[in-house]
């Protein structure tokens, strides 16, 4: 009962750490997101907004990245993707 215990204990704290773990990066990679709306709204008028795709991109995939290291080799969740990859 006791070791039922600590392991519903251990789980929580996972999850609370995940939890507190994904909203970070978020909230970091976002923050850069708002840092890039001054060069959209001078590159917006010009119509050069694509010159910002490059960066909003990696932005992106950096977040999505870092986010999917923690699910995948700390909490060791399976994802399965159906369909294509890119």
């Amino acid at each position: 009962m006791k070791r039922h215990a600590l392991t519903l204990i251990g789980q929580h704290a996972l999850s609370t750490l995940s939890a507190i773990w994904v909203i970070s990066n978020l909230v970091v990679w976002v923050s850069l997101l708002i840092l890039t709306l001054p060069a959209l709204s001078i590159l917006k008028p010009l119509g050069r907004e694509q010159a910002l795709e490059p960066w909003i991109g990696w932005i992106y995939r950096s977040a999505v990245r870092i986010d999917s290291f923690w699910m995948l080799r700390v909490v060791a969740i399976q994802l399965e993707v159906k369909g294509e990859v890119p």
